[in-house]
């Protein structure tokens, strides 16, 4: 929406200053996620670790081995996947940042 405002307009420079903060609070928003996910990644692998140095000395049984494992890698792969999602709307955010940015910016200063 905000590529198609003609920043020349007093009411779509409105619009798309309104745009530009929003795109700006999502990214404010994305940028601290994928260090979060990849500590709980972190956690996850060490959690792995427990799970196979237990079944190693015997404190569980195989299928409880296998089910705490199912659950450890259902919950990596997520994050893996979310990581992946974060990356890609990060990238997009950033782009269209760049493309609304440098119209409003000659549009502010015709306003002006």
């Amino acid at each position: 929406m905000a590529l198609t405002l003609d920043f020349s307009r007093r009411q779509d420079y409105t619009e798309g200053f309104i745009a530009l903060t929003k795109l700006q609070h999502l990214q404010d928003k994305i940028l601290p996620l994928p260090s979060r996910l990849q500590a709980s990644l972190g956690t996850i692998s060490a959690l792995e670790n427990v799970n196979s140095c237990f079944h190693k000395r015997s404190y569980s049984q195989d299928v409880k081995f296998r089910s705490v494992a199912a659950e450890l890698s259902l919950f990596k792969l997520g994050l893996e996947g979310h990581l992946i999602s974060l990356e890609s709307l990060k990238s997009r955010s950033q782009g269209i940042l760049k493309l609304v940015r440098l119209p409003a910016r000659k549009a502010s200063q015709l306003v002006e």
